[in-house]
């Protein structure tokens, strides 16, 4: 027999819980010394390396009562609802997580200065990859979805999503110089040269989708650029590399 400090110390748990576990009637004492001490049996340190091992593995003690009193009955449906659970979980993380890191980049963008600009642009996105997928279908075939699900965006840390957020930041640094200047003309070639990049050279599908993420009417899933850039970059663009039929 074992006192409950010594159940305690050998199974590494305090006599607090153990008290508790006979409180609510998870585990309790087989037998109390004259005194009214607690008295354990090998049989009781099996039952609380059941209820710890359980415990480990995210069980409530209620579910825990249940399965020990069950025997074998309920534990592998207990053990498969807990597994679902712990993916949902994993997926929430998941989600939390690129939130986080998409929200990160947003701010690396340096006209974004308050968290008004950064959470209205975060929330402007369609919630979820079916409701996305719902829209792109209404405006592109399924070949450009596949180049579209491929495309950079804001959390996957990618060189090229950096690519932009520089560019976007030295576009705002130079919004009120000349669109027909030299600094006009780089910024020009490098948003050319990352959509010849993003788009694998399909420069049809870039047009469109240019023009549907600027025509406002619902969000596509991209970022949307402010229309200062928007103007910006059109007026340098149409200046050296189309109606002077500039090259790269």
């Amino acid at each position: 027999m074992y006192s409950i400090g010594q159940l305690a110390k050998i199974s590494n748990i305090t006599v607090r819980t153990l008290r508790y576990y006979d409180e609510i009637g998870l585990l309790k004492p087989s037998s109390k010394t004259s005194g009214g001490h607690r008295l354990y049996t090998d049989q009781d340190i099996t039952r609380l390396h059941h209820i710890i091992t359980l415990k480990d593995l995210g069980l409530e003690l209620e579910s825990i009562n249940e399965v020990i009193k069950n025997k074998q009955s309920n534990l592998r449906e207990t053990l498969n609802l807990r597994l679902e659970k712990i993916k949902f979980e994993c997926e929430q993380l998941t989600r939390a997580e690129q939130s986080i890191h998409s929200i990160l980049e947003l701010m690396s963008l340096d006209h974004i200065s308050n968290w008004e600009d950064i959470f209205y642009t975060f929330n402007n996105y369609p919630a979820s990859k079916i409701e996305l997928e719902e829209i792109w279908r209404l405006h592109f075939t399924l070949k450009e979805q596949q180049t579209l699900s491929l495309l950079p965006s804001f959390g996957d840390g990618s060189e090229l999503t950096q690519k932009w957020i520089s560019l976007v930041n030295d576009i705002h640094k130079n919004i009120e110089e000349s669109t027909q200047g030299e600094n006009a003309r780089d910024l020009a070639e490098r948003w050319i040269s990352l959509v010849e990049e993003m788009f694998k050279g399909d420069h049809e599908l870039a047009q469109k989708t240019w023009q549907l993420t600027n025509s406002g009417n619902e969000s596509l899933g991209f970022y949307q650029f402010d229309q200062e850039v928007v103007k910006f970059i059109e007026d340098a663009i149409n200046y050296h590399f189309i109606n002077n039929r500039g090259e790269i």
